[in-house]
């Protein structure tokens, strides 16, 4: 019996030895809620929205934001590609920051700082109102660090 288990022993040995962790690949891990009732508004998303950042990492993090909203008739409202926001949320290392509405600068979902694939009358309505179409909606928020030449490079999963 004791030959077995040493068998048994050296192959999970040798087998946990080759064997990868796998986890985040981004140091920030970011999380979205909403508070109820869901709005209809654009600009309630900014002001509805409560925000935790984790720091996996032990070096502090400057993140700038984008944003998201994606419904099940496959229509978008993003932030367009060049913007971001303009206040960096500081992270100190492997701590969480909360953040939610006027705490963050929401200007990656004002309405000139976005795109979109609505037809015409509901990107009227977006426009004209801040109204977005019916529908179930997913809201998410990409974390983005600032390198020292201004470019900019995700720190979290999307």
């Amino acid at each position: 019996m004791k030959p077995i288990l040493r068998i048994l022993f050296f192959y999970f040995f040798l087998l946990a030895s080759f064997s990868q962790v796998h986890g985040q690949s981004e140091p920030v891990r970011g999380q979205v809620q909403l508070i109820p009732p869901y709005p209809a508004n654009i600009s309630d998303y900014k002001n509805r929205a409560v925000i935790s950042f984790t720091n996996m990492s032990q070096a502090p993090a400057d993140v700038y934001l984008r944003g998201s909203l994606k419904n099940d008739r496959g229509q978008f409202i993003q932030t367009k590609p060049n913007i971001f926001s303009n206040t960096p949320i500081h992270i100190p290392g492997l701590q969480t920051v909360v953040v939610q509405g006027n705490q963050f600068d929401g200007n990656f979902l004002d309405l000139n700082n976005l795109q979109t694939n609505l037809d015409q009358q509901a990107y009227s309505n977006l426009f004209q109102f801040g109204m977005i179409p019916e529908g179930y909606y997913s809201f998410c928020i990409y974390a983005y660090s600032r390198n020292a030449n201004g470019n900019y490079t995700p720190v979290s999963d999307p």
